[in-house]
C-alpha cells in the first residue's frame, strides 16, 4: 500500500492529474497504473493504466471530489487496486485491474498538465508506504538529458523533503540545484 494527500493541484487544464503511479520502467511509454486527482468536480478521482508498452491508457473516473483528498495505490501480485478517501481511513474503491509487471517496478508521485508544455502545481503531503531511498532519473532540459539524483526523508510528522543533486548544463559554469518539498 502506498497513500498520500493531493493537498491541491492548479486547473492547469480539467484533466491535469496528481496522484501515485506504479511503471514497469521510466522509459516512455511504459506499462503502468496511476490512481490521481483531477482539480474539477466533474473529472473526481481516477485510475489509468497503460497494459502494454507504447499502448494507449484506459481511464475510469469517478466524479464530484477533488483536492485536498488521499489517494491509494495498492499492489497484490499483478493485482492494483486505486482507492480515494476525504480523511485517509475509510477507503472508497474505485476500480482494480490486473496488469503483470515484473519486479522492480518503479513506484512515486505522478503529476501532468495534460497540456504539453505547461506546468502543473502539486502539493503532496502524508505520504506513507514508500521507505526512505535514493532513486535516479533522467530529465532533458533543452538539449541537455542530465540524471538527477533524489533522496526521499521523512523529516518527521508526515513532511518529506526530495533534493536532487546539483548538475551543470552542457556549456555552462553555472550550478543548478532542485529542491522540492512534499
Amino acid at each position: 500500500d502506498v497513500s498520500v494527500r493531493v493537498q491541491s493541484i492548479s486547473a492547469a487544464n480539467a484533466w491535469s492529474k496528481a496522484g501515485l503511479m506504479v511503471r514497469q520502467d521510466l522509459t516512455a511509454g511504459s506499462k503502468n497504473v496511476y490512481v490521481c486527482i483531477t482539480p474539477t468536480a466533474g473529472n473526481g478521482a481516477s485510475i489509468q493504466y497503460r497494459s502494454t508498452s507504447g499502448g494507449g491508457t484506459t481511464f475510469i473516473n469517478t466524479g464530484s471530489i477533488t483536492a485536498p483528498y488521499y489517494v491509494r495505490l495498492t499492489r497484490t501480485g499483478n493485482l492494483f487496486t486505486a482507492q480515494y478517501s476525504a480523511g485517509g481511513s475509510s477507503w472508497t474503491t474505485i476500480s482494480t485491474y490486473t496488469l503483470a509487471m515484473t519486479d522492480p517496478v518503479n513506484f512515486g508521485l505522478a503529476v501532468t498538465s495534460h497540456i504539453s508544455g505547461t506546468l502543473c502545481t502539486a502539493v503532496f503531503t502524508d505520504l506513507t508506504g514508500l521507505p526512505t531511498q535514493s532513486f535516479k532519473d533522467t530529465v532533458k532540459v533543452g538539449k541537455d538529458s542530465i540524471q538527477l539524483i533524489y533522496m526521499i526523508n521523512k523529516l518527521g510528522l508526515d513532511v518529506f523533503s526530495m533534493s536532487a543533486d546539483a548538475f551543470k548544463p552542457r556549456g555552462s559554469t553555472n550550478l543548478r540545484n532542485y529542491e522540492t518539498y512534499l
